[in-house]
């Protein structure tokens, strides 16, 4: 009898302990249409006939969870995020020896509810994911009206300066990519290009922070991802068309999307001119070895006719296997006049007065196309291989006039032209190898033709990179590490047909490293550590030995021996984010110590600016960024950065230092009658410069919105500037024998309306269950697994 009661005793404690026996419940969670990764969502798991969560957990990077379960039983899964539809999945645990595999699970955006959302609170414009940060130009009201290179000025990480002069990380050495791959013509110049692509065909601006060994190396500061505004996943049709008018610019944009099936089909044309802001400078200069004083008086005036088109195609052959290619055509014409007035003294005895009119006309061209294949192994998005080609071509000419006041210096005319042609073939390949570790292959090679002929010089400059990678993932709990390394092997030739110059051949070796580790102490918070390496290789425009005189006084060429540059960054980053608050600081610390710097020297009464290998630079930042929902109708946004930068160049005996600092704050509230207004201001502290130091700058933008007929029709008008509508820029460069200032002033007022029609209709496709679909469906319910991912 006492055994029988002890047995009974012993298999009540077993199946007691046995019921409580954790196991893990596992799966990916995935965007429905695009198939990308959704990270940090919450996950709640029930028991059925219960809304107590029994165990919680979030999405890591990868959209990867796993969540201990303790107890045997029927349980419900439930995702929640903000504008998706919630999504829920029943299963059981009968058995406490094997985990649980939900599989891929595929959230969908919820119209309703995101249009209750935009009506209701204002919608947070950034995402934070690891070491990339995300701001949703759509979800804006003033990308209506606003160009991308606007919209930049609100990006953390990201400062635009009174010129439109772009750093990324306080450098302003990085890549511009579009829909995730490199574009030539946005990098090379993308103070013009951004200028030109208007705000409302664009989805999101991201920042590649601490871009990993996939990415292209080039690009002290990281890189900008422009991800245009394309919906998969949907039927039917949509486009808008646009005008925008006002003091400094005028143009019409047109956009339309079909999809139809499993074909997408979009285009964009934009068309505008835009209005130079009147610039009015002086320039002084004492050459201290035979006390000359020079001074001229600038005024600048000009304007630019753009034309910006894209067309985009994809094809979903099925599930696993897609196509899409893409044509990009921009087209700038620049026009600029110039009056230039100058006088010299030389121990306060006047020697000469003389004027010049300069006479540029630019025409520059850039047409980019891709073609990308990509194949999903199995049922994981995240088990991919893609292949991808894609060519460029940036012909640009420019035509200048000089004529002088006095026969001593006779009037000439110039013509430069200038073209690029690259070509790159890509191969990519993703692999998780279990719910822990995954791993990342690929290679490029990249090979361009960059020409340059003038009057006087005529080269050539070939050059061509191969590159391969490797990346290892893993994550476990709160903790994830990824790390991997880069190749690239760069052979160069440039080879002189007319002019001065000897041809030379260049080849480089570079292993970049990159390396970041996560920690989230709760769902809400993310902490990394990472360090990465980066590096720049010189431009043609850097490069071009030719020297510009037409400014006889000051001569700017370029150096064709420059080597690559090379940069080392440690950073910490912290993010919070809430439905309410959303927060990130980092702190940044880089150092290279063969920048290549541009300089001036004095030499026969002319001051000559040249550029070389001399740079060594240290900088020390932090960047905060908060985004605040004060109500469901009022957003206060935050941007700064404050750094200290240490420069020297042992070459020259010159070296400088200072802190700077730039900061943005932005105001967004929803008014009665659809009506949303807009309230920013931006500014920077003086910097310091190799040999000198800018003075810093501030302004204000203001941007009302109107919509009505259900959000179709769009009225909008901006203004920057208008309570102060002169600002000054003030730069000082010192050398040994001489002392430059220069003092400009920019009109900037500008008052810029448009008015938006939106057209057509796009509905969810409909959802066929798929053979695949109908073997998870059976497997979740019968707690095996093993037919689907076996």
């Amino acid at each position: 009898m006492k055994k029988s009661i002890i047995l009974s005793l012993v298999f009540m404690l077993i199946a007691c302990f046995s019921s409580l026996a954790a196991i893990k419940v596992n799966g990916i969670v995935v965007d429905s249409l695009s198939l990308e990764p959704e990270p940090m969502v919450t996950i709640r798991i029930m028991q059925q006939g219960n809304d107590t969560p029994v165990a919680l957990g979030t999405t890591d990077d990868n959209g990867v969870f796993s969540i201990e379960l303790k107890g045997k039983g029927q349980y419900t899964l439930m995702i929640t995020a903000i504008g998706r539809n919630p999504l829920t999945r029943d299963f059981t645990v009968a058995s406490t020896k094997s985990d649980i595999n939900l599989g891929t699970l595929k959230l969908a955006e919820s119209a309703e509810a995101l249009e209750d959302v935009v009506v209701a609170v204002q919608r947070p414009v950034v995402k934070m994911e690891g070491d990339k940060i995300a701001y949703s130009v759509k979800d804006d009201p003033d990308s209506k009206t606003n160009t991308l290179l606007e919209m930049l000025r609100k990006v953390p990480m990201v400062t635009v300066d009174g010129e439109d002069n772009i750093q990324v990380n306080g450098s302003s050495s990085f890549q511009v990519y579009m829909n995730g791959k490199p574009s030539a013509m946005l990098s090379g110049n993308p103070k013009e290009t951004l200028k030109a692509i208007p705000a409302s065909i664009v989805k999101n601006i991201e920042v590649l922070t601490n871009p990993g060994a996939k990415y292209d190396a080039e690009g002290v500061g990281g890189i900008l991802n422009i991800i245009t505004d394309q919906q998969e996943g949907m039927t039917g049709y949509t486009g808008s068309i646009s005008a925008q008018f006002g003091n400094r610019m005028n143009g019409g944009d047109a956009y339309v999307m079909v999809q139809k099936d499993k074909l997408t089909l979009s285009a964009n044309l934009h068309e505008g001119y835009m209005k130079t802001p009147k610039v009015e400078a002086t320039m002084s200069r004492d050459q201290l070895a035979n006390n000359q004083h020079i001074d001229n008086e600038i005024t600048l005036t000009g304007g630019a006719n753009t034309l910006f088109s894209t067309v985009d195609a994809t094809y979903a052959f099925d599930d696993k296997n897609s196509m899409s290619a893409t044509v990009n055509v921009m087209d700038i014409r620049n026009k600029s006049d110039m009056d230039f007035t100058t006088d010299i003294t030389m121990g306060g005895n006047h020697l000469t007065s003389y004027s010049q009119v300069n006479n540029n006309k630019t025409t520059m061209t850039s047409v980019n196309a891709s073609v990308d294949y990509s194949h999903i192994f199995g049922d994981n998005p995240q088990h991919n291989i893609t292949m991808a080609y894609r060519v460029s071509t940036q012909p640009r000419t420019n035509d200048s006039k000089t004529e002088y006041s006095i026969a001593e210096m006779p009037a000439y005319n110039q013509t430069d032209k200038n073209n690029m042609l690259e070509n790159t073939v890509q191969l990519d390949y993703a692999k998780p190898i279990d719910e822990h570790n995954t791993v990342e292959l690929g290679g490029k090679y990249v090979w361009r033709n960059s020409t340059s002929r003038s009057d006087l010089l005529d080269y050539e400059h070939k050059s061509s990179i191969g590159a391969l990678y490797g990346v290892y993932g893993f994550s476990y709990d709160k903790y994830s590490i990824k790390g991997g390394i880069r190749y690239e092997h760069t052979s160069l030739d440039v080879a002189y047909k007319k002019g001065n110059g000897d041809d030379f051949s260049l080849d480089y070796d570079n292993f970049v490293p990159n390396l970041t580790l996560s920690y989230s102490p709760t769902p809400t918070q993310n902490v990394s550590l990472g360090y990465n390496m980066r590096i720049s290789r010189p431009g043609i425009s850097v490069l071009n030995p030719y020297r510009n005189t037409q400014d006889i006084n000051n001569v700017s060429y370029g150096n064709p021996e420059l080597e690559i540059e090379k940069v080392n960054n440690v950073q910490a980053t912290y993010n919070y984010y809430s439905l309410k608050l959303m927060l990130n600081a980092t702190l940044r610390y880089s150092y290279q110590d063969n920048g290549i710097e541009q300089y001036s020297y004095y030499e026969d009464n002319v001051l000559y600016s040249t550029y070389d290998n001399i740079g060594r630079r240290q900088n020390t930042s932090l960047s905060l960024f908060a985004s605040w929902a004060v109500t469901p109708k009022t957003r206060l946004t935050f941007n700064s950065t404050t750094s200290y930068v240490d420069l020297s160049a042992g070459a020259l005996d010159y070296k400088n230092s200072g802190w700077q600092e730039t900061f943005m704050i932005n105001l967004q509230q929803n008014l009665p009658w659809d009506m949303k207004l807009s309230a920013m201001y931006m500014g920077n502290t003086p910097s310091a410069t190799l040999q000198g130091e800018t003075s810093g700058i501030n302004m204000h933008m203001l941007g009302l919105t109107k919509t009505c007929l259900n959000d179709r029709l769009t009225f909008s008008v901006n203004t920057i500037n208008i309570f102060n509508s002169e600002m000054k820029m003030d730069t000082t460069t010192e050398g040994k024998d001489f002392v430059s200032k220069n003092s400009n002033s920019v009109k900037m007022a500008s008052v810029i309306g448009s008015v938006t029609y939106r057209f057509g209709d796009l509905k969810m496709k409909k959802q066929e269950r798929t053979e695949l679909d109908s073997d998870l469906i059976e497997a979740t319910d019968s707690n095996d697994l093993s037919k689907v991912f076996n």
